[in-house]
């Protein structure tokens, strides 16, 4: 029954349309459709098992009436796969796959036609081997074959199903120019605060620093580190709302990496404390001091 490649009546017609080259119209599935295959003895030098009504469908294109007794052999799969055990490693995402997933991917890898009524097994668990027994009423196969599935690893295209990615975006987005307030993250992100390492880590975790807290020692040796690394923004205690002000704005440190801070080097830095602008400052964003 040579080619397997098509769906299982329509090979079976086109064995019927080889063996009768004298017929008007060849014959389609549109034309006809087919009873419960029957098992029947060979007979002497034949090698027909099985036969099969086919009868014809009102208003066939063909124009044909009636109906006819096929005999053929189908495909014995104990012959075919003689003494092998069958395997297929197919990632679906599961450890349990379907009949219909069973059929596609042993189609795919074996040149068969199987639907999932040709056989009563339901589902396949990846790593038990099973022994698939055909039912009597499938109209192309017959016999049994053992197959035993286990499921692979996943190519890479299976799993990253969607290739546009979002990418990191800057408060106000990524486009840049146009009036479009300085991004504290670009300004600062080269810096390397260890210097006041000591400074950062001796205050609270998140504060806001009052306009009295800048007079303090620590709070100074920020602002001077700053203005001494950044001397072109001009940076001063003022309120954020000043052009170079960072008065009034929060502290926060965190540890890296930390999902809270996607964009802080936490390949080169243990720390960062950032300064985050509020609706009124003259930047957007936050400045990051990154430090060990």
């Amino acid at each position: 029954m040579y080619p397997f490649l098509d769906t299982q009546l329509n090979t079976l017609l086109g064995l019927i349309n080889t063996s009768n080259p004298g017929l008007k119209v060849p014959l389609t599935s549109a034309m006809l459709r087919s009873l419960v295959p029957t098992v029947i003895t060979p007979g002497t030098g034949q090698i027909q098992d099985t036969s099969l009504v086919l009868l014809t469908l009102p208003g066939n294109v063909g124009k044909y009436i009636g109906k006819q007794t096929v005999t053929y052999r189908r495909i014995n799969f104990t012959n075919l796969f003689r003494s092998m055990t069958l395997t297929l490693d197919n990632y679906i995402g599961s450890t349990t796959m379907t009949a219909a997933q069973f059929c596609q991917y042993f189609n795919a890898k074996y040149g068969t036609e199987l639907v999932p009524t040709d056989f009563s097994q339901t589902t396949f668990t990846s790593g038990t081997q099973y022994t698939v027994t055909m039912v009597s009423t499938s109209l192309c196969y017959e016999g049994s074959f053992t197959i035993k599935w286990t499921q692979a690893a996943p190519y890479m295209n299976q799993v990253i199903s969607n290739q546009v990615l979002s990418g990191k975006l800057y408060p106000g987005g990524n486009t840049f120019g146009g009036g479009r307030k300085p991004q504290g993250e670009i300004l600062t992100y080269g810096l390397d605060a260890s210097g006041i390492r000591t400074v950062l880590l001796g205050l609270a975790s998140s504060v806001t620093p009052s306009s009295s807290n800048w007079t303090a020692a620590n709070w100074k040796q920020i602002l001077s580190f700053l203005q001494n690394n950044r001397p072109d923004l001009n940076l001063t205690s003022a309120d954020s709302a000043t052009q170079g002000g960072i008065g009034n704005l929060a502290f926060t440190r965190y540890t890296l990496p930390s999902a809270s801070v996607p964009g802080a080097n936490s390949n080169k830095f243990a720390y960062v404390t950032t300064i985050t602008a509020v609706a009124g400052s003259w930047f957007q964003g936050a400045f990051y001091l990154h430090f060990n």
